[in-house]
């Protein structure tokens, strides 16, 4: 694990989250985004949310389970950072 990071665990899952408000704010914006595309909202041009959180955390499920894992560690980050 990086030094600078916060790690959120459980027993499904591990997600790893940079210490650097630029990332913890662009992983808050894709929380976003990607609850906006549950709803039935598309991004033009431009890889999903669903897409880039699962590339870059490693999340797992469709998008209402990566939503709902994202969550969870959104509302985790802002009570630890």
């Amino acid at each position: 694990m990086e030094p600078n990071c916060y790690k959120f665990e459980n027993s499904t899952m591990s997600v790893v989250v940079p210490n650097d408000p630029m990332r913890i704010m662009q992983f808050f914006t894709l929380c976003g985004a990607l609850k906006l595309e549950t709803l039935g909202m598309k991004r033009s041009r431009s890889p999903s949310a669903y897409a880039i959180m699962k590339r870059q955390y490693g999340f797992k499920g469709n998008r209402a389970k990566v939503l709902q894992q994202a969550q969870m560690v959104k509302s985790w980050l802002k009570e630890n950072s």
